[in-house]
């Protein structure tokens, strides 16, 4: 029983293993995800949304909570106090940029009415949806002949 195999009998023939398949790389969108879709009632009388059709943006936070955002405003309120508008109107800018909020926004506009600036005020105003401009901002700017286009 032990030893080598007899003389004149052929090996144990074994099957050949086929190649793995490739390799792909997945995304998360490759992979179908299992979730349930929330369902919200709808009250007595009220249709459900069609799907595809308009979706208010969330609004932009009057003050930021993200630690850069919140410096950048500091120091852009800082330069106003100084009165080196360029400085103010940057970190604003930065501000906003780091995370969105309107106290960013409102200063940059303001500073850009205040100094006159025709050819950025309007545009730093559109960065913003026209309904969250203020009467105070929309009035600062008009006494120095800019309007800012409100719907």
């Amino acid at each position: 029983p032990f030893g080598p195999p007899p003389v004149g009998t052929p090996p144990p023939t074994v099957a050949p293993t086929p190649p793995p398949p490739p390799v792909t790389a997945t995304t998360v969108s490759d992979t179908p995800a299992n979730v349930e879709p929330q369902v919200q009632p709808t009250g007595a009388g009220k249709t459900p949304p069609k799907p595809g059709g308009k979706s208010k943006a969330p609004r932009i936070p009057m003050d930021p909570t993200d630690a850069i955002a919140i410096s950048d405003l500091a120091e852009a309120r800082a330069a106003e106090g100084r009165k080196d508008v360029d400085t103010a109107v940057r970190m604003a800018q930065r501000s906003y940029a780091a995370q969105d909020n309107l106290a960013a926004h409102y200063l940059a506009i303001k500073l850009r009415c205040q100094t006159g600036d025709l050819a950025n005020a309007q545009p730093e105003a559109s960065k913003i949806r026209p309904s969250e401009l203020t009467q105070a901002l929309i009035a600062e700017c008009q006494r120095r002949d800019i309007e800012l286009k409100k719907k």
